[in-house]
């Protein structure tokens, strides 16, 4: 007994001509609904930036008002000469360039350093030493803050100065392992053999091949050690008294009027915020291709 066999129908022009409109009409719609989607939630996070510089050139009936304002009757921009006619606001910002420029300046040196000889050389007691590190990483800030008081200021008398805030900053656990996993990956070993044969040492080898081989890496490290440094508010504000030696954070912190209280002073504080803040956002615009394509690289490279 033969089975009739069944010849599939082709669809017709018209037929396929509906289903391709159909699928870019769906993909359209699909592209459509995410990029609304982007934008509200990018919109979600950029209100507090606007808000913080709206608050700035707002007047003290304007900030205290039940009714939040969202957009002010007259912009006040005297809160910033105000600012800076209470507060030696220039030298307090050459203060925190200074610090966070030097304190990553520092940790991108020493790190990458560190870094480098845990990837790619073996010396006795090395994974220890290393293991040792990232268990530091562990330990919470506030655990060590009563050591490094002391020792800076018992023994080695650095109380009020720039050294107490930058020193303790130019070597960082989180540095070493980021930068030791990306360096596994980045660096090859015949290049360093090829390094060694043509007669360069150690240093030769790292500043020659190591380092710029290392380069997207530790450009995202530097971003997030000088983010870091610039944001730092506890270690500055035990170490650093002198009015003409504190960073942003530990100056809006004093902003304070005779009452012991910050009330008559919040527009202030966020004109102050608002300039400390933009440095940051630029530099985060500026290299955020590099952060988030470097440590993604790193995590890979680490594997």
């Amino acid at each position: 007994m033969k089975v009739a066999q069944v010849q599939p129908r082709s669809a017709t022009p018209e037929r396929a001509s509906l289903l391709g409109a159909g699928r870019r009409l769906g993909s359209a719609g699909g592209i459509v609904a995410s990029h609304v989607l982007l934008i509200a939630v990018g919109l979600v996070f950029l209100f507090p930036f606007y808000y913080m510089a709206i608050q700035s050139v707002m007047t003290q009936r304007e900030l205290f008002s039940l009714q939040p304002v969202l957009l002010p009757n007259q912009f006040r921009y005297q809160n910033y000469t105000e600012l800076f006619r209470l507060k030696p606001f220039g030298r307090i910002i050459f203060n925190t360039v200074f610090i966070a420029s030097t304190a990553t300046i520092g940790t991108v040196f020493f790190s990458s350093l560190a870094a480098f000889t845990f990837a790619k050389y073996r010396f006795p007691g090395s994974r220890w030493l290393f293991l040792s590190i990232i268990a530091t990483m562990m330990l919470p800030e506030q655990v060590t803050l009563v050591p490094k008081y002391l020792l800076m200021v018992k023994v080695l008398h650095w109380d009020d100065t720039f050294y107490a805030v930058v020193v303790p900053r130019l070597v960082s656990a989180f540095g070493i392992f980021y930068l030791t996993q990306y360096a596994r990956g980045a660096v090859h070993p015949e290049l360093i053999e090829a390094a060694r044969v043509d007669g360069c040492d150690f240093f030769a080898v790292f500043r020659k091949i190591g380092f710029p081989l290392m380069m997207p890496g530790v450009t995202v490290f530097a971003l997030l050690a000088f983010i870091w440094s610039w944001n730092d508010f506890v270690w500055p504000l035990l170490m650093l008294n002198d009015l003409s030696r504190q960073t942003i954070p530990v100056a809006l912190s004093n902003l304070k009027d005779g009452s012991g209280t910050a009330e008559s002073y919040w527009s202030l504080i966020m004109a102050g915020t608002t300039i400390g803040t933009f440095p940051l956002v630029a530099l985060f615009l500026a290299g955020q291709r590099y952060i988030v394509g470097g440590l993604a690289a790193g995590a890979l490279k680490g594997l």
